[in-house]
């Protein structure tokens, strides 16, 4: 659901069912989210996130560790002016989570 989103949700492994639904919950109330899900973190996606960061202004990288893969994004796109929703406790990251970060920093 990129091709006509204005927020864009990066989120690989477990994370990415969450950005799934929180990218459907968001839609159902007329936002425009999509989810990039890189299958592999290493060799990166780098022309697909090179693509991405040219696309989109408004990007939310969600991991479940202290940001480690945000900074391969920061790396490869150029630039680090993105949002991250971080977490490092063993617990999930939730659709609402991810939800409320989006409404945080974009005001939806």
């Amino acid at each position: 659901m990129l091709d006509d989103a204005e927020i864009c949700i990066i989120a690989f492994g477990s994370v990415a069912l969450s950005a799934k639904q929180a990218v459907l919950n968001l839609r159902a109330r007329g936002v425009k989210a999509g989810l990039f899900k890189p299958i592999t973190l290493f060799p990166s996606p780098s022309k697909k996130l090179k693509q991405i960061g040219e696309k989109f202004q408004k990007m939310l990288v969600c991991e479940l560790n202290l940001g480690q893969y945000s900074g391969e994004i920061a790396k490869t796109i150029l630039r680090d002016d993105f949002e991250r929703l971080l977490k490092a406790n063993g617990r999930p990251l939730s659709p609402s989570e991810i939800e409320a970060k989006i409404g945080e920093c974009y005001g939806v």
